[in-house]
């Protein structure tokens, strides 16, 4: 039961991270870190409830018609998905490994 609860709880959270009204950090998880990366698109939440960490990395943002939202979905298509399309790893893959490193390395 303790995994449904986990697995309920992560799902949350990758919705949390892109600041809709619908989704809420779930009860006892606290925002430890933050790490954007503009240059990249790159953007990950980490989070600790417990001895549990979960690193929440967000997705291409889908376009708006906000000036901005429209650079960070371009950038995202061009820099990363297309390379990814290409079987090639996106450049956010450095951004993510530096991360996960140090989250590692604290915990």
């Amino acid at each position: 039961m303790q995994n449904n609860k986990l697995n309920n709880d992560i799902i949350q959270l990758s919705g949390y991270i892109y600041k809709n009204a619908r989704n809420e950090k779930p009860d006892n998880w606290k925002t430890i870190d933050i790490k954007e990366n503009k240059k990249t698109g790159f953007y990950a939440e980490v989070f600790k409830n417990g001895n549990e960490i979960a690193i929440i990395y967000k997705g291409t943002n889908p376009l708006g018609f906000k000036k901005d939202e429209f650079k960070d979905f371009s950038l995202d298509l061009i820099k990363n998905d297309i390379n990814m399309a290409m079987k090639n790893f996106p450049i956010q893959i450095n951004d993510a490994r530096e991360l996960y490193n140090e989250i590692k390395s604290k915990y």
